[in-house]
């Protein structure tokens, strides 16, 4: 984005070099698929403005670097069908990265986009990013999940008092096999602590080394060259 382009990486300047990035650093597991969804944000910003699919974009190269475990499932919102193996009764789930702010209460935010919803599109889950997040909820029989987040709380989220739910969640749920419905979901919650916005207080804001003896948080931040 146009205001915070000084806060990226020396590599990570530009489009072609995030997603470049993206392809040689992202983490590899035996067996672990990430099947991602395009936010309605920062990326979301430069797909309206270009009309580049981002998220296609990063899959291609993804693929161009040899990694078959990145899965595009497009802008915004996708819904996977959950599909009961013995009577093919079927529910849904959403996985969405939406836009906006965060709001005072954890779940409001999440609380007010399934009450907007038709009652035909409802989802059984609902997985939500975006809002770095942990919480677990159940609201109009949408079991509600916000699965945290893999970023440190920043400078911007400093600023604006905005908390990092650094974690993520595992869930188990239980379908009933004549209607498809999710009787039951079970939600672990997982959190991590670190120190990493005063670890890399050099990266977001281009500190030069401090002076033997005086404390880094007594200099200004300097801008990029």
């Amino acid at each position: 984005a146009p205001f915070n382009r000084h806060d990226l990486l020396p590599d990570g300047h530009g489009m072609d070099s995030q997603v470049r990035y993206l392809a040689k650093h992202y983490p590899q597991r035996k067996d672990i698929i990430t099947y991602a969804v395009t936010g309605d944000d920062h990326e979301g910003w430069y797909s309206r403005g270009t009309g580049v699919d981002i998220g296609r974009y990063a899959e291609k190269t993804m693929r161009d670097a040899g990694r078959l475990d990145w899965v595009n499932l497009g802008y915004m919102e996708a819904f996977i069908p959950l599909v009961n193996a013995n009577t093919g009764a079927e529910s849904k789930m959403l996985v969405a990265h939406p836009g906006g702010g965060s709001a005072y209460a954890l779940s409001y935010s999440v609380q007010k986009i399934i009450e907007a919803l038709e009652g035909g599109e409802k989802p059984g889950i609902g997985l939500w990013g975006h809002y770095h997040k942990l919480w677990f909820g159940n609201i109009r029989n949408v079991w509600a999940i916000q699965a945290g987040t893999t970023q440190d709380q920043t400078p911007f989220m400093r600023s604006k008092r905005l908390e990092a739910h650094v974690g993520g969640v595992m869930v188990k749920a239980t379908q009933d096999p004549q209607t498809g419905a999710i009787v039951r979901c079970r939600v672990d919650l997982m959190r991590w602590f670190n120190l990493g916005l005063q670890e890399n207080d050099a990266v977001y804001f281009s500190l030069p080394p401090a002076p033997q003896g005086l404390p880094v948080d007594t200099l200004e931040a300097a801008p990029h060259p």
